[in-house]
């Protein structure tokens, strides 16, 4: 005993920096300083949650406009490829039936010699439905497209009278037939490959789209989470703001 009362004693504590026997620094880090630090360390985890939500987001729209502008190029493609099969398709068709008719027309009279009139017809119509470049496309020989050629290039008004054609209808009427068979094949050869491109680009397309929705749904959902985040990490900086 020192001889100080109760209440000196008291006074001494507290001009020592001592209250209740603790001293008022740590029981400061007892109380505040621990609500300090998670506030920190919530606002750094926040703000780099919102961070790698951004940069995801950025990565997802890089994607969905590179399938986008993939699916436009292959969409022209094909539309371009369509129209090339649809003109090729015409053509082909204009040729086979023409070619159609001189064979019919050829093989009613095979050996025996044509009017002069029917000569005349025949000729006109495939010097409408064929054109040199069918020639090109279905005969291969040389001798072969100049028997053709010659018989295209006869002006209607000379026509071969009765008989006197004779002799080359068998060969024309070969020739003429092996076309009509040409066309046929790669009038449907073209068809299946038609065909196959537009069922394998309509499949492309819809995986496409079906990939683009799914990373906007993505970005959609991610754009949600970053606002969220946002206001929650706004919302813990005015508590440490508040708590300073």
């Amino acid at each position: 005993d020192l001889g100080i009362g109760q209440n000196e004693s008291a006074d001494v504590l507290k001009h020592e920096g001592m209250t209740d026997g603790v001293p008022c620094c740590l029981e400061f880090l007892l109380s505040d300083q621990p609500d300090f630090k998670l506030q920190q360390n919530a606002i750094q985890e926040l703000t780099a949650k919102e961070a790698t939500l951004t940069s995801e987001v950025e990565t997802l729209n890089a994607e969905i406009a590179e399938n986008q502008q993939g699916l436009a190029k292959s969409t022209d493609i094909r539309r371009s490829e369509k129209a090339d099969f649809v003109a090729d398709e015409k053509n082909m068709i204009v040729s086979i039936t023409g070619l159609k008719s001189a064979v019919t027309v050829l093989g009613k009279h095979h050996g025996a010699a044509l009017s002069q009139e029917k000569m005349t017809s025949l000729i006109q119509t495939l010097q409408h439905t064929v054109s040199s470049k069918d020639l090109e496309k279905v005969l291969h020989s040389h001798k072969e497209r100049r028997v053709v050629t010659s018989f295209l290039q006869i002006k209607t008004s000379q026509a071969p009278s009765a008989g006197s054609y004779a002799p080359q209808s068998g060969a024309i009427f070969g020739l003429l037939k092996q076309m009509k068979e040409s066309f046929e094949k790669n009038l449907a050869d073209a068809t299946t490959e038609e065909n196959k491109a537009e069922t394998e680009f309509q499949n492309m397309k819809a995986a496409k789209n079906e990939e683009i929705a799914a990373s906007s749904n993505k970005v959609a959902n991610k754009e949600v989470e970053i606002g969220n985040t946002a206001e929650k990490n706004a919302a813990t900086q005015q508590d440490l703001a508040d708590t300073e």
